[in-house]
């Protein structure tokens, strides 16, 4: 029996992919400039260069340099999956993850907020990116008061220091460390840090 020839994907299928492809292109380029120069000094111009492509692509898909930044801090459905794991397994889970992530790619979404961040000329909103799709929901989730809330932002500190002096300035220990050890030793840490209400009225007793 003669095969029958492979059906051509439809041309708006096809062209769906091809933009959902240039965007995540764009965004990771972006996230790239971002992160790593004066939001006033970056342009679209950098950006499509970057990427490559025609920066009337950029205004196509992002409009201005504003929607493009709020577009490139929005990463609440991967911090959310981050956050995603029983209470029992999170410390560990968040310290590998960490490693994990940043080793494949300098953008993590916690190491790209903090510098975009504190960026002078950085939008309010990027530096509220932090705090609203990480530090808020975990606060939420360790008892949603002001303890909570400092305790999140301590966990985020361990994290972030974690990964700023192995990936960024790469000291010697750090870097020579494994991940399965750097977890045994950063776990109990965050541990302490990630005591839910339960766990800490079990404690008190």
């Amino acid at each position: 029996m003669t095969a029958r020839p492979a059906l051509a994907a439809a041309p708006e299928r096809v062209e769906r992919r091809a933009s959902a492809e240039t965007r995540a292109l764009l965004l990771m380029a972006a996230r790239r400039r971002f992160a790593a120069s004066h939001y006033a000094d970056v342009t679209l111009r950098d950006i499509a260069a970057d990427a490559q492509v025609s920066p009337a692509l950029v205004v196509k898909y992002f409009g201005t340099k504003e929607q493009l930044l709020h577009e490139a801090a929005d990463f609440g459905e991967e911090l959310a999956a981050l956050l995603a794991v029983p209470d029992d397994e999170l410390a560990e889970h968040l310290v590998a993850h960490l490693l994990d992530v940043h080793e494949a790619s300098p953008s993590h979404p916690l190491m790209f907020l903090l510098f975009m961040g504190k960026r002078p000329g950085a939008p309010h909103t990027v530096r509220q990116a932090l705090h609203e799709q990480f530090l808020a929901p975990l606060a939420d989730r360790l008892g949603g008061d002001a303890d909570a809330a400092l305790r999140a932002e301590l966990v985020c500190s361990q994290l972030v220091g974690l990964s700023a002096l192995r990936r960024v300035l790469g000291t010697a220990a750090l870097r020579d460390a494994t991940t399965e050890e750097l977890v045994d030793l950063c776990a109990p840490l965050l541990r302490s840090l990630l005591r839910t209400p339960q766990e800490a009225a079990s404690e008190a007793e």
